[in-house]
C-alpha cells in the first residue's frame, strides 16, 4: 500500500450559480467522454486555501469564474 500525504484526501468543490430576475440558475457540467454530471471538485492543494482550490478547479475543469458566497453551503465527510 502506498503511503499518500494528507492532504490527497481533503476536497473542495463549487457549485456554479447565478441569480437574475428569473431567479437561480444552475451551471450543469458534463464530462468529456462520458457525458455524466459533475461537480467542479479537486485535492485542496497544500499552498492554497479550500475555497482559492476550489475556484481553481471551476476554472480548470469548467471555465467558470465568480465570486464565492460569504459562508460555505456545507461539507461532508466519508472514508476514502
Amino acid at each position: 500500500m502506498r503511503v499518500r500525504p494528507d492532504y490527497l484526501y481533503r476536497q473542495s468543490a463549487v457549485i456554479p450559480f447565478r441569480r437574475n430576475a428569473n431567479g437561480l440558475s444552475v451551471l450543469l457540467i458534463t464530462t468529456r467522454k462520458r457525458s455524466r454530471w459533475i461537480i467542479p471538485k479537486g485535492v485542496v492543494e497544500p499552498d492554497l486555501t479550500a475555497l482559492d482550490s476550489a475556484l481553481k478547479e471551476a476554472d480548470e475543469e469548467a471555465g467558470v469564474r465568480g465570486r464565492p458566497l460569504a459562508e460555505p453551503l456545507g461539507s461532508y465527510a466519508y472514508e476514502k
